[in-house]
């Protein structure tokens, strides 16, 4: 089957390092493709990569506030997520630095987020890589560009919009750019069970495709990493793809805004099947008169997703 997967395209590790000190903040470039977004309950809302802020020796991390910012006030609104302190073996320190194992960060209302380092790394615990995870940004309707900036200084939360002047520019970084006419996607991945026997499911909001309503037929794919693409049939096996024939999974009538897909249900031992693409995609209308029509509708209009890598 010919791919034609939404590009995933990660940018080269973005990094900054001062002369006055080793610490350094870096992150991912941000992606603008819809799987770098959440569902559609958050509409233009989308995830910021994982921002890291390291240190290479102990102590140079100052107490004081850190932060997030949207480049200019009020354009847009910052969503905190997970914070988590580690030395260079793993260790979780989280609460030597914060004074709690869970710190949560401070929000205002002009899209700023701050966090406040309680104590210097020691050594005990050697230099500290600091990882914010899961921050989100839901910019204004009318915001069209911009970026978002992980900075560091010794100010206080009230002016962090102001650290981006003399003497703070070395400790700011661009981690992330809005671009909210591409934050959409249509699922939402459901997780469950172990590892080695995942359960994974995903709800579909196909009102947003404006196809509320009308008759699907619903396809879920497995393509091994030796290329092997395999359907699952309505009695949940994995059959091998027939491009004649092509297996489907469901069949909904007059289908609801929203539907539910079930893919794993954490009876199948995934061991071994490492780097194993998940796909989900529906075509219109019934497999009344073979599944061929509906299979190829959906490729052709592109209403299917790689859902999930098995790792």
């Amino acid at each position: 089957m010919k791919s034609k997967l939404l590009p995933i395209i990660f940018a080269s590790c973005l990094s900054l390092s001062t002369a006055q000190a080793a610490i350094s903040i870096s992150a991912d470039a941000a992606t603008r493709h819809a799987p770098n977004c959440l569902f559609s309950d958050e509409t233009n809302t989308f995830v910021l990569p994982d921002i890291r802020i390291s240190e290479t020796r102990t102590s140079e991390l100052n107490p004081g506030d850190f932060g997030l910012y949207i480049s200019e006030a009020n354009q847009g609104k910052l969503i905190a997520g997970t914070v988590k302190a580690t030395t260079a073996s793993g260790k979780d320190v989280t609460e030597v630095i914060f004074g709690q194992p869970h710190p949560k960060a401070n929000t205002s209302t002009n899209g700023l987020v701050w966090l406040t380092v309680l104590a210097r790394s020691n050594a005990a615990t050697g230099p500290v890589k600091i990882t914010l995870s899961g921050f989100r940004v839901q910019p204004n309707a009318d915001v069209s560009s911009g970026q978002i900036y992980a900075i560091l200084g010794g100010g206080n939360n009230a002016n962090l919009g102001s650290w981006q002047g003399a003497g703070i520019a070395a400790h700011r970084l661009a981690v992330a750019d809005i671009d909210p006419r591409t934050c959409f996607v249509p699922y939402r991945v459901n997780r469950s069970g172990r590892d080695t026997k995942p359960g994974l499911s995903i709800t579909w909001d196909v009102g947003r495709n404006q196809h509320k309503g009308r008759d699907l037929t619903v396809f879920v794919g497995a393509q091994l990493p030796d290329g092997r693409l395999f359907l699952k049939n309505s009695q949940d096996q994995w059959l091998p793809f027939d491009p004649e024939q092509p297996a489907h999974y469901r069949q909904i009538a007059q289908a609801p805004s929203r539907i539910d897909i079930g893919i794993l249900d954490g009876s199948i031992d995934t061991q071994g099947l490492a780097g194993t693409q998940i796909f989900v995609g529906y075509g219109l209308g019934s497999a009344l008169f073979g599944n061929k029509v509906p299979f190829e509708q959906m490729l052709n209009q592109s209403l299917y997703y790689l859902v999930d890598r098995l790792k």
